[in-house]
């Protein structure tokens, strides 16, 4: 069998020193820098957020979450778990029960829902 030959691409060296060409001035070298660090930034964000949305459905304690407060009512409790720009709520209650997930400013759904007192 004979071997094919593959045909080398030309490429002209002007055309390589562009590839692979150094930033002039340091001024666009912090801006490359910049550029990378955020959507370093930015896609670390996003995977936590990511994760603690799964984590919160599938009802289990969220990792990236740094303020945890817990409300007590009379007839349960409210825990309150806030991230970087966001919010997981656990609503643990006779009257109302489930998990919010939405921005920080999310407000306690539960407490326009009045319990309801059986005799």
């Amino acid at each position: 069998m004979a071997e094919e030959k593959i045909p080398k691409l030309k490429v002209e060296e002007s055309e390589k020193a562009e590839i692979f060409k150094e930033p002039k001035d340091k001024k666009q070298m912090f801006k490359k820098i910049s550029n990378i660090a955020l959507w370093i930034l930015l896609l670390s964000w996003m995977t936590m957020c990511t994760v603690d949305f799964i984590l919160s459905r599938q009802e289990r304690e969220t990792v990236f979450t740094f303020i945890n407060q817990k409300v007590l009512y009379e007839d349960g409790h409210v825990l309150k778990r806030t991230g970087l720009g966001y919010r997981v709520n656990y609503y643990n209650r006779e009257s109302y029960s489930g998990i919010d997930f939405g921005p920080f400013w999310l407000k306690d759904a539960s407490k326009n829902i009045e319990s309801e007192t059986i005799e």
